[in-house]
């Protein structure tokens, strides 16, 4: 379950950038999902804040282009076809053109900084394949904790 479910979740951040189809997002995340294991509860990722569902362009077949300077969440929850299928995380990233990465490095130094280290954390030491574009806003984005609270095991994708 776990290893699928991160499966989607890579796939669904590799189609994120500025200019990118949020439609295509939809299906990479759908093309590696096992049906056997589990379904979408709903759209697979969405906006942050007052947006967060009720505009999500992450549909079957959206032709919605992803803005530069959108706040997105990577919120895919699944719905187990069994009893005990859980597993879940959601990252905030904000997704930003590089007109607007040279905005925020020459506005916020410290705020860029803090993101491209998390971004470049997601892709050397959790194997995620990420455009520039994305500007990840938490502190362990991309990181999925087996244990729980054990954060000695975090899952990592390897020679893939």
């Amino acid at each position: 379950v776990i290893e699928n479910y991160l499966r989607v979740v890579r796939a669904w951040y590799r189609e994120i950038a500025a200019g990118a189809k949020a439609g295509d997002a939809w299906n990479a995340a759908e093309s590696v999902r096992d049906p056997n294991i589990y379904t979408f509860c709903v759209n697979p990722g969405h906006y942050l804040s007052l947006d967060e569902w009720v505009c999500a362009p992450f549909a079957k077949g959206s032709a919605m282009k992803i803005p530069s300077s959108v706040a997105l969440q990577q919120d895919i929850i699944p719905v187990g076809r069994g009893t005990g299928v859980s597993v879940n995380m959601e990252d905030g990233v904000v997704v930003a053109d590089s007109a607007l990465r040279r905005k925020l490095q020459d506005r916020f130094p410290a705020l860029s900084r803090r993101c491209v280290a998390r971004r470049t954390f997601m892709r050397r030491v959790l194997g995620y394949e990420l455009s520039d574009d994305v500007l990840p806003l938490g502190n362990i984005p991309g990181a999925y904790f087996p244990y729980l609270l054990d954060t000695q095991w975090v899952c990592r994708f390897e020679g893939q």
